[in-house]
Formats: C-alpha cells, sequence, structure tokens
C-alpha cells in the first residue's frame, strides 16, 4: 500500500498522456528568444514542469516531474522546434483531442444501447486516453460506473427471469 505521507513517483498511462498535452501545449512557450531573454532546453522542462505539470499532478514527486517532462521533450523535439503556441494554437489542441474522445464516447453509447458492456468499457478507456480531461457533468470514471451499474441492472433483471 503507497505511503500517503509520501509523493508517488509514478504516474498511470492516461496521466502520462495528460502530462503529454501539458507539454504539448505549454513548453515551447518557455524555448528560443523571448525578447531579452533566451530560454534554453533547461528551462522549459523547468517552467513547464513548474507552471503545468506540478500544479495538475501535486500528489507526485518533483523530481519524477521534471524527468517526465524531459523525457517527454527529448522524445520529441519537434514540441520546442516548432515554436510557441497561441491562446488559438493550445484551444485547437483542446479541441482536437476531445473531438477525438467524441468519436469513442458515442461508440461506447451505441455499444451500452446494445448491451455489449466490454465494448462500452473499452470504448471509455480509448476515449479517456485521446482527452483525459473530460468536461461535463461527467468524468470518465463516473461514466464508467454507469456503464457497469447498467450491466449489473440487466444480469440481475436476467437472473431474475430465468427458470
Amino acid at each position: 500500500m503507497p505511503n500517503p505521507n509520501r509523493p508517488r513517483t509514478e504516474l498511470t498511462d492516461v496521466e502520462r498522456i495528460h502530462l503529454a498535452h501539458l507539454v504539448e501545449d505549454h513548453a515551447a512557450s518557455f524555448y528560443g528568444p523571448a525578447g531579452a531573454f533566451t530560454f534554453t532546453f533547461g528551462d522549459a522542462v523547468r517552467y513547464t514542469a513548474e507552471g503545468y505539470v506540478e500544479k495538475v499532478f501535486t500528489d507526485v514527486d518533483r523530481n519524477t516531474l521534471w524527468d517526465l517532462v524531459r523525457a517527454e521533450l527529448e522524445a520529441r523535439p519537434e514540441i520546442l522546434q516548432r515554436g510557441r503556441l497561441t491562446d488559438t494554437q493550445r484551444a485547437d489542441n483542446a479541441r482536437r483531442r476531445t473531438d477525438a474522445a467524441a468519436v469513442h464516447d458515442r461508440t461506447a453509447l451505441d455499444a451500452l444501447r446494445d448491451g455489449r458492456w466490454d465494448d462500452a468499457l473499452a470504448a471509455i478507456d480509448l476515449a479517456e486516453r485521446e482527452a483525459p480531461l473530460r468536461s461535463g457533468i461527467h468524468n470518465w470514471e463516473s461514466i464508467r460506473s454507469h456503464i457497469r451499474a447498467a450491466r449489473d441492472a440487466a444480469e440481475a433483471l436476467t437472473t431474475e427471469q430465468a427458470p
């Protein structure tokens, strides 16, 4: 069991995707010339980690987060090479992620209506990977709970109707 007094040193796969989105959207803002300053690779790591990543993953070890940001930038140098993103470009990224998740969300709804519970849950998993932060009334886990509740209710009904 994890020690609640010690920060985590690992992220889930979905959390890593969320971290990658934060790096993709913000790291280039802290790289290259900006007025009288020139930001380095290390600056991009530091300010992305401090300004965005640490605020989301408050229960994760700081060094772990910095290492993950550094690794993401090393693996994807195009993030820094393409230059700073505008607010419009970041909004476009978010919209693209949300649209991709919505495709899987609709697939899950179709599967739910057909009683294909495992397919519905798998589609929600894919949706979450596209857009880890879901806007609206329900988050991904609450949607999973609704699918499981529908499955359990359908199974209970089937059991009651059995001879």
